[in-house]
Protein backbone atom coordinates (compact mmCIF):
# COMPACT_ATOMS: atom_id res chain seq x y z
CA UNK A 1 0.00 0.00 0.00
CA UNK A 2 1.24 3.34 -0.96
CA UNK A 3 2.61 5.27 1.83
CA UNK A 4 1.11 8.56 1.43
CA UNK A 5 -2.83 6.67 1.34
CA UNK A 6 -1.57 4.83 4.67
CA UNK A 7 -0.91 8.25 6.11
CA UNK A 8 -4.12 9.45 4.87
CA UNK A 9 -5.89 6.28 6.81
CA UNK A 10 -4.01 7.33 9.64
CA UNK A 11 -5.02 10.65 9.61
CA UNK A 12 -8.28 9.49 8.98
CA UNK A 13 -8.24 7.65 11.87
CA UNK A 14 -6.79 10.12 14.30
CA UNK A 15 -9.21 12.72 13.60
CA UNK A 16 -12.19 10.48 14.54
CA UNK A 17 -10.40 9.75 17.49
CA UNK A 18 -10.15 13.25 18.34
CA UNK A 19 -13.90 13.68 17.18
CA UNK A 20 -14.90 11.24 19.81
CA UNK A 21 -12.90 12.37 22.73
CA UNK A 22 -14.23 15.78 21.83
CA UNK A 23 -17.96 14.38 22.06
CA UNK A 24 -16.97 12.36 25.56
CA UNK A 25 -16.08 15.71 26.55
CA UNK A 26 -18.86 17.65 25.82
CA UNK A 27 -21.55 15.12 27.61
CA UNK A 28 -19.03 15.25 30.56
CA UNK A 29 -19.15 18.87 30.65
CA UNK A 30 -22.92 18.76 30.39
CA UNK A 31 -22.99 16.22 33.42
CA UNK A 32 -21.16 18.59 35.82
CA UNK A 33 -23.29 21.30 35.01
CA UNK A 34 -26.13 19.18 35.47
CA UNK A 35 -25.05 18.36 38.82
CA UNK A 36 -24.01 21.24 40.11
CA UNK A 37 -27.40 22.58 39.29
CA UNK A 38 -28.62 19.72 41.37
CA UNK A 39 -26.34 20.71 44.20
CA UNK A 40 -27.91 24.02 44.27
CA UNK A 41 -31.49 22.72 44.42
CA UNK A 42 -30.99 20.14 46.53
CA UNK A 43 -31.71 20.45 50.35
CA UNK A 44 -28.93 20.53 52.83
CA UNK A 45 -29.23 16.75 53.20
CA UNK A 46 -25.54 16.06 54.24
CA UNK A 47 -25.67 12.90 52.46
CA UNK A 48 -27.17 13.82 49.42
CA UNK A 49 -24.46 16.36 48.86
CA UNK A 50 -21.40 14.51 49.64
CA UNK A 51 -22.67 11.50 46.97
CA UNK A 52 -23.42 14.44 44.59
CA UNK A 53 -19.92 16.06 45.19
CA UNK A 54 -17.97 12.91 45.07
CA UNK A 55 -19.70 12.53 41.56
CA UNK A 56 -18.65 15.94 40.58
CA UNK A 57 -15.55 14.95 41.35
CA UNK A 58 -15.14 11.42 39.49
CA UNK A 59 -16.52 13.86 36.59
CA UNK A 60 -13.74 16.56 36.86
CA UNK A 61 -11.38 13.88 36.55
CA UNK A 62 -13.11 12.25 33.76
CA UNK A 63 -12.81 15.14 31.83
CA UNK A 64 -9.02 15.92 32.87
CA UNK A 65 -8.42 12.39 31.64
CA UNK A 66 -10.39 12.59 28.40
CA UNK A 67 -8.43 16.22 27.53
CA UNK A 68 -5.16 14.62 28.42
CA UNK A 69 -6.06 12.05 25.83
CA UNK A 70 -7.51 14.29 23.18
CA UNK A 71 -3.69 16.04 23.55
CA UNK A 72 -2.13 12.80 23.53
CA UNK A 73 -4.12 11.74 20.53
CA UNK A 74 -3.03 14.65 18.44
CA UNK A 75 0.90 13.81 18.29
CA UNK A 76 0.67 9.78 17.90
CA UNK A 77 1.51 10.95 14.01
CA UNK A 78 4.55 12.31 14.92
CA UNK A 79 7.65 10.78 16.75
CA UNK A 80 9.20 13.31 18.98
CA UNK A 81 12.81 12.46 19.86
CA UNK A 82 14.99 14.01 22.62
CA UNK A 83 18.54 14.04 23.31
CA UNK A 84 19.37 12.79 26.45
CA UNK A 85 22.43 14.79 26.63
CA UNK A 86 21.07 18.01 26.80
CA UNK A 87 21.51 20.10 29.71
CA UNK A 88 17.97 20.68 30.54
CA UNK A 89 17.21 17.48 29.16
CA UNK A 90 14.69 16.73 33.12
CA UNK A 91 12.85 20.01 31.81
CA UNK A 92 12.36 18.87 28.21
CA UNK A 93 10.51 15.51 29.13
CA UNK A 94 8.93 17.02 32.53
CA UNK A 95 7.26 19.64 30.01
CA UNK A 96 6.56 17.12 27.24
CA UNK A 97 4.81 14.56 29.63
CA UNK A 98 3.01 17.83 31.28
CA UNK A 99 1.31 18.48 27.86
CA UNK A 100 0.60 14.56 26.74
CA UNK A 101 3.06 15.12 24.55
CA UNK A 102 4.93 11.88 24.11
CA UNK A 103 8.33 10.91 23.36
CA UNK A 104 8.88 8.11 20.38
CA UNK A 105 13.24 7.95 21.45
CA UNK A 106 15.97 9.52 23.20
CA UNK A 107 19.40 9.61 22.00
CA UNK A 108 22.37 11.35 22.07
CA UNK A 109 23.88 9.18 24.96
CA UNK A 110 23.39 6.05 22.16
CA UNK A 111 24.18 8.09 19.47
CA UNK A 112 27.81 7.84 17.54
CA UNK A 113 28.89 11.49 18.53
CA UNK A 114 27.89 11.03 22.08
CA UNK A 115 28.10 13.81 23.44
CA UNK A 116 25.91 17.10 24.06
CA UNK A 117 25.27 18.78 20.64
CA UNK A 118 27.44 22.49 20.12
CA UNK A 119 24.01 24.31 19.51
CA UNK A 120 20.79 23.64 20.64
CA UNK A 121 18.83 23.07 17.36
CA UNK A 122 15.17 21.37 16.92
CA UNK A 123 14.80 19.28 13.64
CA UNK A 124 11.59 18.47 11.79
CA UNK A 125 10.57 16.73 9.15
CA UNK A 126 8.29 18.26 6.11
CA UNK A 127 5.54 16.40 6.91
CA UNK A 128 5.53 17.84 10.72
CA UNK A 129 2.40 20.22 10.82
CA UNK A 130 2.64 23.74 11.15
CA UNK A 131 0.38 23.88 14.45
CA UNK A 132 2.61 21.37 16.11
CA UNK A 133 5.72 22.77 15.60
CA UNK A 134 4.38 26.01 17.35
CA UNK A 135 2.56 23.82 20.13
CA UNK A 136 6.13 22.14 20.68
CA UNK A 137 7.87 25.39 20.82
CA UNK A 138 5.36 26.95 23.24
CA UNK A 139 5.24 24.03 25.38
CA UNK A 140 9.09 24.15 26.06
CA UNK A 141 9.04 27.66 27.01
CA UNK A 142 12.37 29.00 28.33
CA UNK A 143 14.14 25.45 27.19
CA UNK A 144 13.06 26.22 23.78
CA UNK A 145 15.80 25.55 20.91
CA UNK A 146 18.13 28.32 20.23
CA UNK A 147 18.09 27.21 16.46
CA UNK A 148 15.37 24.66 14.01
CA UNK A 149 16.72 22.68 11.39
CA UNK A 150 14.73 20.78 8.63
CA UNK A 151 15.19 17.77 8.00
CA UNK A 152 15.29 16.91 4.19
CA UNK A 153 15.60 12.89 4.36
CA UNK A 154 11.91 11.74 3.14
CA UNK A 155 11.98 8.91 5.81
CA UNK A 156 12.16 11.17 8.91
CA UNK A 157 8.49 13.25 7.51
CA UNK A 158 6.49 12.95 10.99
CA UNK A 159 10.01 12.96 12.91
CA UNK A 160 11.15 16.03 15.23
CA UNK A 161 14.37 15.48 17.02
CA UNK A 162 15.00 18.23 19.81
CA UNK A 163 18.48 18.51 20.33
CA UNK A 164 19.76 17.45 16.63
CA UNK A 165 23.12 16.77 15.55
CA UNK A 166 22.25 17.57 12.20
CA UNK A 167 22.62 21.10 11.58
CA UNK A 168 26.36 20.83 10.54
CA UNK A 169 24.56 19.73 7.07
CA UNK A 170 22.84 22.49 6.55
CA UNK A 171 21.49 26.03 7.01
CA UNK A 172 19.73 26.87 10.33
CA UNK A 173 17.18 29.59 11.30
CA UNK A 174 18.57 31.30 14.67
CA UNK A 175 15.55 31.45 16.92
CA UNK A 176 16.27 35.20 17.91
CA UNK A 177 12.87 37.37 18.66
CA UNK A 178 11.80 38.41 15.30
CA UNK A 179 12.43 34.72 13.77
CA UNK A 180 10.47 33.31 16.48
CA UNK A 181 7.75 35.64 15.98
CA UNK A 182 7.66 34.91 12.61
CA UNK A 183 7.85 30.91 13.13
CA UNK A 184 5.26 31.41 15.62
CA UNK A 185 2.92 33.69 12.85
CA UNK A 186 4.14 31.18 9.72
CA UNK A 187 0.86 29.11 8.26
CA UNK A 188 3.17 26.21 6.63
CA UNK A 189 6.23 24.91 7.50
CA UNK A 190 7.39 25.26 4.44
CA UNK A 191 7.16 28.84 5.70
CA UNK A 192 9.42 28.52 8.32
CA UNK A 193 11.52 26.65 6.16
CA UNK A 194 11.62 29.24 3.49
CA UNK A 195 13.60 31.46 6.18
CA UNK A 196 16.26 29.02 6.44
Amino acid sequence: MDLQILRSIFSESNSQTIEAVDRLQTQVIQLTSQVSRITEQTPNAERSIQAVEEISRHLREAQESLERTKRSAQWHWYAVNVNDLLPHYDKIRARLADAAIPVQDTFGSTSQVGKPPNHYVMAFGAEVEVAALQQLLDVLGDAQPDYLDRITDDDEGNQLYIGSYGYENGPVLKLDKPNLEAVLRADSTRAIASLM
